[in-house]
């Protein structure tokens, strides 16, 4: 499906999570995971974990930004609150990245 996932994950918008490589390592790095790991299994860790959190993030206007501080606080590290004009995570949101955060804090631990 995805040969490159970091390319794909660049795709999604300009803002990516701390813990993505830069987009100026992402080839590198994407072809070193890709060497190291089997293809399916990396396009089954973009469907279950990447693909529906920039979903999420494309939601709303600014919403890039919302989502990943909202799962960075939920994960313990301090990224504060989102300042004007952009929008908070609404409270069904907010449930929606609880339990991705969830799921991806079984893998990240």
């Amino acid at each position: 499906m995805i040969a490159f996932p970091a390319i794909a994950v660049s795709a999604f918008g300009p803002t990516r999570p701390a813990s993505l490589p830069s987009h100026q390592n992402s080839l590198s790095s994407c072809m070193k995971l890709h060497r190291l790991c089997d293809a399916p299994k990396l396009a089954q860790l973009m469907r279950d974990f990447v693909i529906p959190l920039y979903a999420l993030r494309t939601r709303r206007r600014g919403y890039e930004v919302s989502v990943m501080k909202e799962m960075m606080n939920q994960l313990g590290m301090a990224a504060g609150p989102v300042r004007p004009p952009l929008a908070q995570v609404t409270p069904e949101d907010k449930d929606e990245v609880k339990k991705m955060s969830r799921k991806w804090q079984k893998v990240l631990s």
